[in-house]
């Protein structure tokens, strides 16, 4: 967080944009939500990959961050309305810890007000400045406070041809991640390749293009992300064509997991991932999907169903990542589960002319 290195500053040296460190900029931060009449203290953040704190032991060697620890009460809308609105637009003070408080790190440009970068959760806090220092938890975010929902809507024609347009939104540190670089692009930069990066994992099934964005410098709101696309790995077959799941929704599961681990993996999550597509189907052209799945281990959830209607096929699917870390005693199940959504990452969609007659094995099931 810059110390050791970079010398201590005032409010004044703050104000003009000078280099500060995570602790003055947090201690700054805490004498002015004070002065504000806000109960606020300086914690001191020990992540779970940092060395493990031991009570009746003084080390500053556990701490990763120095941050803001404030009363919630303090910072909630009284008309904060958690029921009725939709995951996207609920913020972080929908969910409080027992001990009443949340964090706010003033080096997080990205972060919602409450949120902590993910590095920085499931761990514990020593709130300092307070008449009885102690330690309190620092939990890590729910599936729904770091949510991405990705909608396709397009086109299909008797060629071949799929094209259309998707538009991605997200919250939570999926979407900081993603704003930090994007801040360094022009605000009507085409963002196509940074879709193309979030929403394909395996390059050249689906091209990409015409890409913008919104609410990149607007933390408290979703990211928004909006493309055209093409898929290119068609087959063709006379009067049908097919392609697989992986090119028209992308990966179910993302990132790359290796067959064995030896240390703890810091996952993407806990994270949720929702998607859906609505393909116009060409006239007189019908689909036959895959059925409706359904699969659950401790460490993650996924469901997937697709619908055929008169000229149109719909798609939903629901990815749940539960946990953060997964240690080395788990990880063959979760390699397990992994492999099996990769699988069904590889199942056919077939669009072809005439009445759904196809056969038990073309396009029926998901593996």
């Amino acid at each position: 967080s810059g110390v050791g290195v970079l010398p201590p500053r005032n409010t004044g040296e703050l104000r003009k944009g000078l280099p500060v460190s995570g602790r003055d900029a947090a201690i700054l931060l805490q004498r002015s939500l004070k002065a504000l009449g806000l109960e606020a203290y300086p914690a001191l953040l020990a992540s779970p990959m940092s060395p493990p704190v031991v009570d009746g032991f003084p080390s500053t060697a556990s701490f990763a961050r120095v941050v803001v620890a404030v009363k919630a009460k303090d910072l909630v809308n009284q008309d904060l309305d958690c029921g009725s609105s939709t995951l996207l637009n609920r913020g972080v003070f929908c969910q409080i810890p027992d001990h009443g408080f949340v964090f706010v790190d003033p080096l997080c440009s990205s972060c919602r007000l409450g949120e902590l970068p993910a590095e920085l959760t499931g761990g514990r806090a020593l709130l300092v400045g307070i008449r009885n220092p102690r330690f309190i938890d620092v939990p890590t975010s729910s599936p729904a406070t770091n949510l991405t929902v990705t909608h396709y809507e397009g086109q299909a024609t008797s060629v071949g041809k799929v094209t259309g347009g998707v538009t991605f939104q997200a919250i939570g540190h999926g979407a900081a991640e993603l704003r930090d670089g994007l801040r360094e692009l022009p605000p009507d930069a085409d963002v196509s390749h940074v879709v193309e990066g979030k929403l394909r994992t395996r390059a050249g099934g689906t091209d990409f293009a015409s890409g913008s964005s919104e609410n990149v410098r607007i933390a408290d709101k979703p990211l928004r992300l909006s493309a055209s696309f093409e898929l290119k790995n068609v087959e063709m077959d006379y009067d049908r064509f097919s392609f697989n799941l992986r090119d028209l929704m992308g990966d179910a599961l993302p990132g790359a997991f290796r067959k064995v681990r030896r240390f703890p993996r810091l996952l993407p999550g806990p994270a949720r991932w929702d998607t859906t597509v609505r393909l116009a189907l060409p006239t007189g052209y019908q689909a036959s999907v895959p059925e409706p799945v359904e699969l659950s281990w401790s460490g993650v959830r996924f469901y997937m169903a697709c619908e055929v209607q008169i000229e149109h096929m719909t798609c939903a699917r629901r990815v749940e990542l539960l946990q953060q870390i997964m240690m080395p005693s788990n990880w063959g199940q979760f390699r397990s589960m992994a492999d099996k959504l990769s699988a069904l990452d590889e199942s056919k969609l077939v669009i072809f002319r005439g009445e759904p007659t196809l056969g038990a094995d073309e396009g029926a099931a998901l593996p």
